[in-house]
């Protein structure tokens, strides 16, 4: 299956990864992979 982001889905990860990235640059990094690896099992 492929996958397409709506602006709206892309417009939430950049939220999220800023909002995170101010307390830890590394938890947004971990948070945002967390996302995609769901993503990618649903998509399988």
């Amino acid at each position: 299956m492929i996958v397409r982001y709506t602006p709206r889905a892309l417009r939430n990860l950049e939220s999220i990864h800023s909002y995170l990235s101010k307390r830890s640059p590394s938890g947004a990094a971990n948070v945002l992979a967390a996302i995609r690896r769901s993503i990618d099992m649903i998509a399988e």
